[in-house]
């Protein structure tokens, strides 16, 4: 459902009308504009469910339990600049495999579209009856591992297997074959499966191939002691990436003058990369309206909690001060160049002054807010440095 479409529009002004006697928009703290996109999307999710606005939404129920739905994350869609927070469906608190609820926003946090695809499983029991150490040995015979058990986390989910039986399931995703005695190590293609096994009686239940197009190949480079070595490489698109066990260190760093430049190439990257999923150009809002619409993308428990997509400057922003010349000159040219991108290119004295003010608060609230191990008051952190930044966009100038 979009807002571009007639119905959508309808429903989504309905919701919206509905907000001063809705439950989840009971203060003026929890409305949707006062809120990170995350809380927003939870909030606005939750009232679509108990709404009459919108018959055809409803939470999938078992037992008398309702669904409930626990966050993916936030993504930023580079092209029209919203928001899209994604939603994993559970029962009885067990992932629904393959359930996604989207709850796209603009940069008010108003809803643009919402789209669900749930289930509703039919299983006598919810209670594994195998562990999960005993799924990973299961799949250590099939992957050809032998004694030696496979790297990854059994989770439990409820699948629905190719003859549309619902199934207790433990599911280990990116299991690299070992070998199975069907090729030599030189000839056979490194592939990445997800296991799927079933938690009540033992039984394999799929076997998901998660690298359909790669085929094989080999590079060459020199060693660590000089020598140039040829190993196997798998080539998926452009994309050639080193799989063979034997390679030495040395023939990836061939390709970096020191440690210091792999570093420094990489922390470049990881910024370049995840830059503009959180700044993105100022389209029409006011100074104070950017400063504090760019705190609520950055602070969000998506935010703190998705390590391999996180922002470099708060996860290295300790190691960087103990780090090389060369690694803090990297450090200050990709943090001037995100203050830049803050101010919009307008980089007057007061203007870069709120900006690294707002690279103070979010940066410090995120490593504070990783930091500490009771989860309330790590999202307090989160929720205090919010309302700072809407506190230093009062003192804007705009």
């Amino acid at each position: 459902m979009h807002i571009t479409e007639e119905s959508g529009r309808r429903a989504f002004e309905a919701l919206k009308a509905e907000r001063p006697v809705a439950s989840a928009f009971g203060l003026t703290e929890c409305l949707p504009e006062n809120l990170d996109p995350e809380s927003a999307a939870k909030r606005i999710l939750a009232h679509a469910f108990a709404s009459k606005a919108m018959p055809s939404l409803t939470a999938p129920k078992v037992d008398d339990e309702e669904s409930d739905f626990r966050s993916l994350g936030v993504e930023t869609v580079p092209l029209t600049g919203t928001v899209i927070v994604k939603f994993r469906q559970q029962i009885k608190g067990i992932p629904v495999f393959g359930s996604l609820v989207s709850v796209e926003l603009d940069d008010h946090n108003e809803v643009i579209s919402l789209n669900a695809s749930m289930a509703k499983p039919n299983l006598g029991s919810y209670v594994a009856r195998m562990s999960p150490l005993d799924a990973l040995k299961k799949i250590a015979t099939v992957a050809g591992y032998g004694r030696q058990l496979p790297d990854g986390v059994p989770t439990l989910n409820l699948f629905l297997d190719y003859k549309r039986k619902w199934r207790l399931a433990y599911i280990v995703e990116d299991v690299r074959v070992g070998n199975t005695g069907k090729a030599s190590p030189a000839k056979q293609i490194p592939l990445v499966f997800d296991y799927v096994v079933d938690a009540l009686n033992g039984a394999l239940v799929a076997q998901l191939p998660r690298t359909p197009a790669v085929t094989a190949g080999t590079a060459s480079a020199r060693d660590a002691l000089g020598h140039m070595k040829t190993f196997n490489i798998e080539i998926n698109g452009s994309k050639r990436v080193m799989r063979d066990a034997g390679l030495t260190h040395g023939a990836f760093y061939s390709h970096f003058s020191s440690k210091d430049d792999l570093a420094s190439a990489a922390f470049g990257r990881a910024i370049t990369t995840g830059r503009p999923h959180w700044i993105k150009p100022m389209r029409g809002e006011s100074w104070s309206e950017r400063l504090t619409g760019l705190a609520k993308r950055y602070l969000t428990t998506a935010h703190r909690d998705d390590l391999s997509t996180s922002c470099g400057f708060a996860t290295l922003s300790s190691d960087a001060a103990h780090a090389s010349d060369q690694f803090r000159d990297s450090y200050e040219r990709e943090l001037r160049i995100s203050l830049a991108a803050i101010c919009d290119d307008d980089e007057s004295d007061d203007r870069l002054d709120d900006a690294i003010a707002l690279m103070a608060v979010c940066v410090g609230a995120m490593a504070l807010s990783r930091a500490v191990v009771d989860p309330k008051f790590s999202k307090r952190i989160l929720q205090v440095a919010r309302e700072a930044a809407t506190k230093l966009s009062a003192n804007q100038h705009d």
